[in-house]
């Protein structure tokens, strides 16, 4: 499944959430995410309209999704922002903060720090090709405004894919606040 986050929204999401699309995309008039989104003056940022905190930024450098997920760990570990609780996005969340035009070169509310390209999800995949044995997970590219997959792992190659041939993928983490 790959394509525009606009795309996404309509094939899954924003069925099940329609108010969460128009608030992203600006249908009840002139951008909306400014009052929706608040910078809490902490390293987060919480989404009125879903109830999630996220992280300002997140990872500092890209990460393969097993050190996506000691990332999170840490995270809990040390509290940050006061705060426990914290989890990768489920890719219906993650995808609810892309934008639909680009601000500073990433389709993102210029709110949220602009190194993280390309984010994990907690969501794997199963493959689309025919090709069993492959690990993979949902990301949402930031920079070209789309869902896609990252394959980590693949048996059939009897290796792992080494991770700087992949598009270096980060961390943004979130957690509930409702």
């Amino acid at each position: 499944m790959q394509g525009s986050c606009v795309e996404f929204w309509l094939q899954g999401f924003a069925r099940k959430n329609l108010m969460i699309f128009h608030w992203s995309f600006g249908a009840f008039g002139p951008t909306p995410a400014l009052w929706r989104l608040i910078d809490n003056g902490d390293s987060t940022v919480t989404d009125r309209a879903t109830g999630l905190m996220w992280q300002k930024g997140g990872s500092l450098r890209s990460l393969s999704n097993y050190r996506a997920k000691s990332y999170i760990k840490n995270l809990n570990k040390d509290k940050f922002a006061g705060y426990s609780g914290w989890r990768l996005p489920s890719i219906e969340e993650l995808a609810s903060i892309l934008e639909k035009s680009k601000k500073n070169n990433l389709h993102i509310n210029s709110i949220f720090d602009n190194m993280q390209k390309r984010c994990w999800s907690a969501d794997g995949t199963t493959s689309i090709h025919g090709a069993d044995g492959e690990a993979a997970a949902w990301i949402v590219d930031f920079e070209n405004g789309k869902v896609n997959r990252a394959v980590w792992w693949n048996i059939h190659r009897y290796k792992h894919i080494r991770f700087g041939f992949l598009p270096k993928n980060y961390v943004r983490a979130v957690r509930s606040v409702k």
